[in-house]
């Protein structure tokens, strides 16, 4: 008898790249909140500035080569936290669904390397967070639509209420226009980063469309396959005609009379 099918929900791991961060975020900022009060994060998970920051980038140190690419993973209150992984846990299945784990987790490193370069280069100050990453993924997201000839309000709002969010954090008492900009100059500095990310919307064909180039050629193969079958299977027609004639001569030569 065949079995039937259990109607059961099943939990998949559906995002990786997503999912690894958020975990590493949660368990990088736990470990520093409780056990190392703010000493880990600040040493390990933070890109450091200019010549004129307190913690300027140290080109003989090889950690400061390593914060490049970790300062995403930290975050220095748990508002920021939640607040990050928020966006990076509804938009990032998205996105690993359209163009692969592989091009989201490389479109990551990249981000997080330039707006680290930017931050020694252009900043004063210190630099960690996962905001370049919402960036990249919000404008990305974007470029999802723009393929098919639509600007989504949505997401524009989205990106809109992010950068506000992000400018009230780096100067929540704003002392004039000019003061204002200023402080938010790590905040320029991760819409830049995620603007450069975002370009592997464009460069970057989507995994649905290399499956169907794949489909396409593997259909092409199986047609000549099936063509070359069949013209073998013309030549065994007349080979079983020409058989049957040879067959149907021997049993009329066996009849003699």
């Amino acid at each position: 008898m065949p079995k039937r099918k259990s109607g059961g929900l099943k939990v998949t791991f559906n995002a990786p790249v997503s999912l690894v961060f958020a975990f590493l975020s949660v368990a990088f900022f736990a470990l520093d909140y409780f056990a190392f009060k703010g000493k880990f994060v600040a040493g390990f998970l933070t890109c450091p500035g200019n010549a004129s920051c307190s913690i300027s980038f140290n080109f003989s140190n090889f950690l400061d080569y390593l914060k490049l690419f970790l300062h995403v993973l930290g975050n220095v209150s748990w508002n920021n936290l939640f607040i990050s992984l928020a966006f990076i846990l509804l938009i990032g299945p998205v996105l690993e669904e359209r163009y692969g784990s592989p091009i989201v987790l490389l479109a990551i490193i990249v981000v997080s390397f330039l707006t680290g370069v930017l931050n020694i280069v252009c900043c004063s100050t210190t630099m960690t967070g996962a905001a370049p990453v919402v960036y990249m993924m919000i404008l990305l997201a974007v470029v999802v639509d723009l393929d098919k000839k639509r600007l989504p309000l949505t997401f524009l709002f989205v990106l809109i209420l992010w950068t506000a969010f992000q400018m009230m954090n780096c100067c929540p008492k704003p002392q004039g226009f000019i003061h204002f900009m200023k402080s938010n100059i790590p905040t320029f500095i991760n819409l830049a980063g995620g603007i450069c990310g975002s370009l592997f919307g464009f460069l970057v064909a989507p995994k649905k469309s290399r499956t169907n180039k794949k489909d396409i050629h593997t259909d092409t193969t199986i047609s000549y396959e099936d063509s070359a079958v069949k013209k073998p299977g013309l030549f065994s027609k007349i080979n079983s005609k020409k058989s049957s004639s040879t067959s149907d001569e021997t049993v009329i030569g066996e009849i003699k009379l």
